[in-house]
């Protein structure tokens, strides 16, 4: 799954629209589009305009109707005030009136301050301070954003065979009350406390010093290098000892003891391994540096949301009050239903938009270019659906996604568009896009003809597909005549008027009645149709046709061709039998008749051919008059019009026929532009030149069917670009001052004002942006001036600036600059202006030194790109500049010098093309010029198809233009900017980069990021809400409000949407605009958390944008926050997953069963095998399961059964992206899916993970960052085993002995050794267990068994011996001593492989076991019972009478050789691991022992 792009663009000092006394806006469109939307709120419908300019941004004004009144202020500076109040709470100077708790459909909390101020909270290190803890004293639990609810249900348990289970501390991840779910499990079990002080360093990263007994790796040995210790041995420091020890002097002497196995040459076996074990440590090393990085992630993760939920359970929401009175929700929103939205579309330094077209029926608006650029987006949401290009080439046959690169450098035919048109035939929908050959003086190789290319919604719901790419007979016009059931292209020509009926492409059919166009960027070029002379079977049969006709009563035509009568195909329908051909044979005939004599082949030969979507067989229109139209515009009931430039023909049409209705006469005065029509030919809309002439249809001869008669009613001038809505017959028409709307139904009619057009005033001083970090950028000003500025200064008033006067500041040539953009060449980073002179100036951007100024053209500069490739050989490393006109020039960035021109040509460039020393250079005329860098002349000119060969030969790379820089936290457009065009000051500010760089700045101790902080949360914060948090943020925080206007907006797809909306209204713009403006501020605050004097008040303000928005504000879509639940960074997850906590809080059952009944048969337990890991089962896994981490006790069981077996699928992955999610919601939900699936084999795949070398390493996840599985298991196993400790021991110790491969042993043996190196006090209670099983593997019995675990045996007992004072072992006599809780002590011979005895010393659990020297003497402690008891151990002849039983010790049966009393200093409570830290034992001989328990010294002889 990939990564999705978190980028958020911002206009700085945007002109703005105006609000009174009508609305404004500062713009001159080229083209306008109206549409209805209806509304679900008080508001009523909205009617929409859309305004195309020509820099490629459509603004759309969304009023509702009812508001289109000099009242409806948009962009009001005078915004409601905005108070706080609250219930029964001291009032402080900063905390100003107490709040009052709000009315959001939220759990209650305690919204009141204690004390006079907000109190200081300190960091809790320890991870029982969770936001999930319960709460003390009164036993009730809290609720917050974070919290369930109080009533929760509780979860139905299984009964595990086979394990043990004891009482652990609650999950605080999941679980609240999940261990009294669990009890009939425990009854029967021994409790044991955790650690009272068993925090972060006890768990990560913690020595083997930490844990109070230290050595070396290897078995020890007890008759080593006595003489060396002293009373202090036993404090850890050199006991026990090991093969390995440390001498006196400090060197290291090695000797030949070894852990014995029959013989085995430890020593050679060891020199063999080195470097096999060198690698696994260094291996080992990485993981428990990443298990470090993700604990202290999770940690700080826990810490900070117990500080937001603190805040959020004293925040509130803000009451709304116009003048003294609040305003209801609903009067609030009434109030300001207006919104002024501005699109930037992708890549929009290509081309010009030629037209908007609104389809109501498919909710979408089309937006072509001429270049061949169509986006498409929802009327109603105005979301970004998808962007297709009618020129992408067909892709070559037998070509897939593993062909070569060279198919991508392919050049079509280019095009200039002229329209978008619908065709329909019941549920499918198509669009139809044409285009002309570009005007030229010559002729052009594309032909005389129109491109036609066909465009339908995928079968899967995810984007368009472009079906058929046709080219019809001559440059004509193009309409679509979809009458009745039937479809047909139309073709106007000056010559002709041609008919082809459409052939859809067939559909799997939809419970949708039009197909939905979904966001998917992609496009999927199919083969194209096929020609008309090959698909003249689609053409319905003429003799259908004619009877058809016959049928209605229609007046006489006038034929002008006939039909071109179609050859019979095996596609083509075949006629209808009579009816004495279809009744049924009798007798023996129906017996024939009924049998299958027929083979299969024969019937699919048979059958009808399916019909490749394009057009049929094309005939002459039969018409009775007109034609030679430049321009038809046809409605769906056959009403059309053509018209020339001195007449506009009326005319009815069903695909075949048509009949004249009417002809307007239009006097002399230019071209006709464009003509607008509607319903019953009631007004015809004439737009000539700069006029709008309405023409009424006479009322006298209405209702005649031909010869209309019509009259100017209406003229109106200084018109550009006009619309109509046959909805409520009105056209809306773009002035020059204004926008105006004229009502057709009401005769007479005048325009009436609904916006006007200003012009933007001049005062802005920045015209471009160009960032190279968070903190420093370079601005232009329309005088040509390029400055170096902090970021933060673009939030000042412009006139405090330096550079606002005529100086020129740094080579300035009066001249405005077109283009500005960053270039980094060889690790030099260089910025790079080009202006409206032609000339381009070079400076390096770590000193803003002039490297060169370079005068190459005479038109504006408008596209810099680096050649970078290795395929621009010699010329690698330089630029290539364009100018407005086509010229090209090369500027070598090594010896700052031009090298060439390249002339330009009569039409625009389109693409470059370089192979060492040829450039080629494809025009829009459908020409190529290969230019050579050696000889600096044209050797070629060519057509395109000959140039694509030359491409698919040579070694070509194509240059491209307008890119961002990679691996920045800002960037802007890369296009040529005209004067009014406002785009320069546009950035796209990448949030994932900001994460990365604030953890490159930690390394640096001199330098803050909190500055750079603070500007960017001046552009995200919304002052004016709530005074408190906003004196926090200026006061405490130091976060000013910026001083000039900003619009922030999103980006979909590389387009860039934004909402005209300030103050409390920002909030209410979408679903998506929330969570991403939430998303932002809480990642950009979050490391205020880490300043101890900025902490809680950073707390304050996370919290009040967390859980206290305004009323009016839209909530997030909870979709929105999983999406990024397991982002690559750090920041940006944590963010995202206390937003997610904080909604799901915010959700009532309903929601959640809402939420439920959508996601659930998504989950990948639901779906087949080849879509269980599809991006759609990915999403639903992380929102389902993000809910029920919070929310489990809303959830249904079937739910929840289903989460946890879609984790299992998951776990079961070899992808890491997969797997981390999985791992993720297994570790922090397994106190849940435990009850639904089997808990052990979810455990043992964590073992699997923990351990698996292939997962040992950082691998690239799926969602864009490295992350290491095998850590992330290790922690998600620690934290089960904290969990369910009966469950964790059980599996492990039966792994051990029952693993299914050596390589599974020994991982689970080395699982054993991590755990107790970083967590032994979970392996405390099941140590006897473990023991047993290690020894149990090392049975003689089963030799190739034994030598293939020896060595992680070895290993993996000497780590228990180091972290356990339990357990001890003598390497002379190969003798392991295990005490249990119990009171005994079993004593194993690792050369048998055979548990030897059992003594019982005590009647309490064991404290402490130790060997002595020479291993003929065992001590035993144990702390409850206060006593110490020696044991002969050694070798003895009663031994060989007396088999499995200890030695005789000398007086009565079963007692020790000798037993010690002792009272400890301290007889406080012991919890179960003191014994790793109290109790330290030495030998100052073979017969002397002294014990140590804490102040308490026993010295004995034994």
């Amino acid at each position: 799954m990939s990564e999705k792009p978190l980028t958020i663009p911002f206009l700085i000092d945007p002109a703005l629209p105006t609000t009174s006394p009508v609305p404004g806006l500062p713009i001159s469109p080229s083209h306008i589009a109206s549409w209805i939307t209806p509304s679900t709120n008080e508001a009523g419908p909205s009617r929409r305009i859309a305004l195309a300019c020509p820099d490629n941004s459509v603004w759309i004004d969304t009023t509702p109707i009812s508001s289109r009144t000099p009242k409806d202020q948009l962009l009001s500076p005078n915004l409601p005030s905005i108070t706080t109040q609250a219930a029964s709470s001291p009032t402080s100077p900063l905390l100003g009136s107490p709040r009052r708790p709000h009315n959001r459909p939220t759990n209650s909390r305690n919204l009141s301050y204690t004390g006079s101020g907000i109190t200081g909270r300190h960091r809790n290190s320890s991870s029982a301070s969770s936001i999930y803890s319960t709460a003390s004293g009164t036993g009730k639990r809290r609720t917050s954003a974070f919290s369930p609810p109080p009533s929760a249900l509780q979860l139905p348990t299984t009964t595990l065979s086979s394990i043990s289970a004891s009482a652990a501390a609650p999950d605080k991840h999941t679980h609240r009350n999940s261990i009294s779910d669990h009890n009939d499990l425990r009854e029967s079990l021994e409790k044991h406390k955790e650690s009272k002080n068993d925090n972060s360093s006890s768990i990560i990263g913690l020595g083997i010093g930490g844990i109070g007994r230290r050595g070396l790796t290897g078995l020890h040995g007890r008759d080593e290098n006595i003489q060396n210790n002293t009373n202090n041995d036993r404090s850890g420091a050199t006991s026990p000892k090991s093969i390995i020890s440390n001498s006196t002097d400090g060197t290291t002497t090695t000797t030949t003891g070894r852990f014995g196995f029959f013989g085995r040459n430890s020593l050679s076996t060891e020199n063999e391994s080195d470097k096999e074990q060198e690698k696994e440590k260094i291996k080992e090393f990485q993981v428990d540096l990443e298990m470090e990085k993700e604990s202290r992630e999770d940690q700080k993760e826990l810490e900070d949301m117990k500080l937001i939920e603190n805040a959020i359970e004293r925040s509130s929401t803000p009451t709304i009050t116009q003048g003294d009175q609040p305003l209801s929700r609903t009067e609030t929103v009434n109030s300001r239903m207006g919104c002024i939205r501005r699109i930037i579309l992708k890549d929009a330094g290509k081309g010009k938009i030629v037209q908007l077209k609104v389809f109501q029926d498919l909710d979408t608006l089309a937006i072509l270019r001429d270049e061949g650029i169509l986006d498409l987006f929802s009327l109603t949401t105005l979301k970004h659906l998808v962007t297709v290009n009618p020129e992408v080439p067909e892709e070559a046959k037998g070509s897939g996604t593993g062909s070569s690169s060279k198919s991508a450098l392919r050049i079509p035919l280019f095009w200039q568009w002229k329209n978008v048109q619908l065709a329909r035939k019941d549920d499918t929908c198509i669009l139809i896009a044409h285009g002309l050959p570009w005007p030229c003086e010559l002729p052009s190789p594309n032909g005389e003809v129109t491109r036609v290319v066909m465009i339908s919604p995928l079968s899967s719901d995810n984007g368009m597909e472009i079906v058929a790419r046709l080219d019809l007979p001559g440059e004509g016009d193009v309409g679509v005549c979809n009458y009745l059931n039937s479809c047909y292209l139309l073709h106007s020509t000056s010559t002709s008027f041609m008919s082809y009926p459409i052939n859809f492409p067939s559909q799997p059919p939809s419970k949708n009645p039009t197909p939905i166009m979904k966001a998917s960027p992609q496009i999927r070029a199919v083969s194209s149709a096929v020609p008309s002379n090959y698909a003249r079977s689609s053409t319905p049969d003429p003799a259908h046709v004619r009877t058809r006709e016959l049928s209605r009563e229609q007046p006489s035509l006038r034929k002008s061709a006939s039909y071109t009568h179609l050859k019979e195909s095996a596609s083509t329908p075949l006629l209808e039998h009579s009816k004495e051909e279809k009744e049924k044979e009798k007798g023996f005939a129906k017996f024939l008749a009924r049998r299958d004599w027929v083979s299969k082949k024969a019937k699919e030969e048979d059958k009808p051919e399916e019909l490749s979507p394009g057009i049929g067989e094309g005939k002459e229109v039969e018409r009775d008059g007109g034609g030679g139209w430049t321009n038809i515009l046809v409605h769906e009931n056959g009403e059309a019009v053509g018209w020339k430039d001195d007449a506009v023909d009326i005319f009815w049409i069903d695909g075949k026929q048509m009949q004249m209705r009417g002809t307007i006469t239009l006097p002399a005065k230019g071209q006709v532009r464009q003509v607008l029509f509607t319903h019953g030919w009631k007004s015809v809309n004439v737009f000539v030149q700069k006029q709008l002439d309405v023409f009424s249809l006479r009322k006298n001869n209405k209702d005649r069917a031909s010869n209309l008669q019509f009259e100017k009613t209406v003229t109106i001038n200084d018109v550009t670009s006009i619309a109509i809505n046959s909805e409520d017959e009105t056209v809306t028409m773009v002035t020059k001052q204004d926008i105006k709307e004229l009502d057709l139904s009401r005769r007479p009619s005048e325009a009436q004002q609904i916006l006007q057009l200003k012009q933007a005033a001049q005062k802005n001083d920045i015209a471009h942006i160009a960032a190279t970090s968070v903190e420093s950028v370079y601005v232009t000003d329309p005088r040509g001036n390029v400055s170096s500025r902090q970021f933060g200064d673009l939030l000042v008033n412009n006139a405090n600036c330096s550079t606002n006067n005529d100086d020129p500041t740094v080579d300035r040539l009066d001249a405005r600059v077109t283009t500005l953009t960053i270039i980094i060449d060889n690790s030099t980073e260089y910025l790079v202006a080009g202006d409206e002179d032609g000339a381009v100036r070079i400076w390096t951007t770590s000193s803003f030194k002039l490297c060169g100024s370079f005068t190459l053209f005479a038109d504006p500069v408008k596209d810099i790109a680096l050649l970078d490739m290795t395929e621009a050989g010699p010329l690698r490393g330089c630029l290539l500049v364009i100018s407005n006109d086509g010229t090209v020039g090369i500027i070598s960035l090594k010896e700052m010098d031009d090298l060439f021109l390249i002339p330009a040509s009569r039409t625009p460039l389109r693409r470059v093309f370089i192979e060492q020393k040829d450039i080629l250079l494809a025009y829009a005329n459908g020409k190529a010029r290969v230019w050579n860098t050696q000889t600096q002349e044209f050797r070629r000119s060519t057509g395109l198809d000959a140039a694509e060969d030359m491409l698919q030969v040579g070694d070509w790379a194509e240059v491209l233009f307008g890119q961002n820089t990679i691996g920045s936290v800002f960037s802007s457009l890369s296009i040529s900017q005209s004067e009014t065009n406002e785009t320069g000051r546009l950035l796209n500010f990448n949030l994932r980069e900001l994460s990365r760089w604030l953890h490159s700045s930690k390394n640096n101790p001199n330098h803050s990021p909190l500055t750079a902080l603070r500007n960017l949360l001046s552009v995200f914060l919304t002052f004016g809400i709530d005074h408190i948090i906003d004196r926090i943020c200026t006061d405490n925080l130091g976060i000013h409000k910026s001083q000039v206007p900003l619009v922030i907006g999103q980006s979909d797809s590389g387009v860039s949407q934004f909402s005209y909306y300030e103050g409390a209204d920002v909030w209410r713009i979408s679903s998506k605009m929330t969570g991403l403006r939430q998303l932002a501020v809480v990642t950009l605050l979050r490391p205020f958390l880490d300043s101890p004097d900025h902490e809680r008040w950073a707390a304050e303000v996370i919290a009040h944008y967390t859980a206290s928005l305004p009323l009016t504000a839209i909530e997030p879509d909870l979709r929105f926050f999983a999406e990024y639940y397991m982002d690559s960074s750090t920041d940006i997850h944590q963010a995202a997953r206390m937003l997610f906590a904080a909604r799901v809080g915010r959700m009532d059952s309903k929601d959640i069963e809402t939420i439920m009944e959508v996601g659930h048969h998504d989950l990948p337990n639901k779906l087949p095998t080849s879509d269980k890991y599809c991006d759609t089962a990915v999403n639903a896994l992380t929102m389902l399961g993000g809910i029920a981490l919070h929310k489990f006790e809303t959830m249904q069981s079937n739910v929840l059964k289903s989460i946890a077996e879609s984790i299992a699928i998951f776990l079961q992955s070899n992808s890491f992206s997969l797997l981390s999610l999985a791992i993720e919601l297994c570790s922090k939900g397994f106190a849940t899916w435990q009850s639904y699936i089997d808990p052990s084999e979810l455990l043992r795949r964590l073992f699997y993970l923990s351990t698996n070398k292939e997962f040992s390493s950082s691998s690239n996840s799926g969602y864009g960052g490295t992350t290491s599985i095998a850590a992330q298991s290790r922690l998600a196993v620690l934290h089960v085993a904290s969990l369910n400790p009966a469950l964790f021991m059980s599996t492990l110790s039966m792994d051990i002995l029952d693993a299914k491969s050596v390589e599974n042993r020994t991982s689970i043996m080395k699982l054993c050794v991590f755990i107790s190196r970083k967590k032994p006090n979970l392996l405390e209670n099941g140590l006897p267990k473990i023991a047993e099983a290690i020894v149990k593997s090392l049975d003689p019995n089963i030799g190739k068994m034994r030598d293939d675990v020896w060595q992680a045996a070895t290993v993996i007992l000497n780590e228990l011996v180091l972290a356990f004072s339990t357990i001890d072992f003598h390497s002379g006599t190969q003798r392991l001593a295990v005490g249990t809780h119990e009171g005994a002590v079993i004593m194993y011979d690792l050369k048998t492989a055979s548990r030897l005895y059992v003594i019982e010393p005590h009647k309490h659990p064991v404290s402490a076991v130790t060997l002595s020297p020479d291993g003929r003497r065992l001590i035993t402690v144990s702390l409850e019972e206060g006593n110490v008891t020696v044991w002969k151990v050694g070798s003895s002849l009663s031994g060989f009478f007396n088999v499995g039983a200890p030695p005789r010790q000398g007086g009565e049966k079963g007692e020790p050789f000798k037993r010690i009393e002792f009272i400890r200093a301290d007889d406080g409570p012991l919890n179960s691991t003191s014994a790793l830290s109290d109790i330290q034992i030495s030998w100052p001989g073979n017969r002397q022992a002294r014990v140590l328990i804490k102040e308490t010294a026993l010295t004995f002889e034994t």
